[in-house]
């Protein structure tokens, strides 16, 4: 499964590169939701919400089922493929574990050294380079099945 990460301000965008990858056959888990009845919420029970989806989607981050996590980093309040605090937290959390981390667009500057550290892969704005990466590490673990039997 791939897990995509990015700020929820780009949620749509973010469901269009699911569908893309869904279209490749790869599996997709994106962050939780809010819905309507979020903003009936008081701020202590808001705040509440945010940490849990949070957390969440950090076990998915962190998952045993995990491939790899894709960062959707979009322009935003005048930042060229901006990455705010909790997806750098996500890309940590998956650089920790050992996952593999791809970059939709370009390493913002500010974190290009820790990104190329990470081994993170910009893939400007194309995900054929992560479906085939994807396909041939499935290919691979379906063989070892086969010889296992």
């Amino acid at each position: 499964m791939v897990v995509v990460c990015g700020s929820m301000s780009h949620f749509g965008s973010m469901c269009q590169v699911k569908e893309e990858l869904l279209d490749d056959a790869v599996p997709v888990a994106l962050p939780d939701v809010e819905d309507e009845d979020i903003a009936a919420l008081d701020e202590a029970n808001y705040r509440q919400f945010v940490g849990r989806a949070a957390l969440n989607h950090l076990k998915r981050v962190r998952g045993r089922n995990t491939f790899a996590i894709l960062v959707a980093n979009f322009d935003k309040h005048g930042i060229e493929d901006y990455i705010g605090p909790s997806t750098f937290a996500e890309i940590a959390a998956a650089a920790s574990h050992g996952k593999r981390i791809f970059i939709l667009n370009e390493f913002p500057p500010v974190y290009r050294d820790l990104l190329s550290a990470w081994k993170a892969v910009p893939l400007h704005g194309r995900l054929d380079p992560l479906v085939q990466l994807y396909r041939d590490a499935c290919g691979e673990r379906e063989r070892q099945l086969d010889l296992q039997v």
